[in-house]
């Protein structure tokens, strides 16, 4: 063991915070250091430990609306589009009107290629926040880009 460690730090790294989340989810009920974390490991841009962050919070509150956004948005950044939607679709049965997570779902699918799709979502989108809001005016840049490639 002392070998793997020495050679593999990061192995010694993923173990100690395999060993040490569990109790500090067992603390946090409804994941929100869970989901402060994962925030934290996204701007670092360490997509693993966010995703595992993310679950931890999903797990300690099934409802967490946001920790399916956060999954969905970590799914997309690691390349696994049809993960990120899968969340996004469950944030979504949770909170109809999410207006981040419609957004997120339309540029997964401009992501996969789909820009009939993308376009779903913005006029669904377009239609919650009376074409005025951030998340539609984001998704309708990042249509017209992938248009103008």
């Amino acid at each position: 063991m002392k070998t793997l460690l020495a050679v593999r730090p990061t192995v010694a790294l993923a173990l100690g915070l395999c060993l040490a989340l569990p109790a500090a989810a067992a603390t946090d009920r409804r994941g929100e250091g869970n989901i402060a974390a994962g925030r934290q490991a996204m701007q670092s841009q360490d997509y693993l430990v966010a995703q595992l962050q993310f679950e931890r919070a999903i797990v300690a509150n099934p409802k967490n609306t946001q920790g399916y956004v956060l999954l969905g948005q970590v799914h997309r950044r690691l390349g696994n589009v049809d993960k990120a939607l899968k969340y996004l679709d469950l944030a979504l049965d949770l909170e109809p009107g999410l207006l981040s997570a419609r957004q997120l779902r339309g540029e997964a699918q401009l992501d996969a290629g789909r820009l009939g799709a993308a376009e779903e979502e913005l006029a669904k989108l377009g239609g919650k926040c009376n074409f005025a809001c951030v998340e539609f005016n984001d998704l309708r840049k990042a249509v017209l880009e992938y248009k103008a490639r």
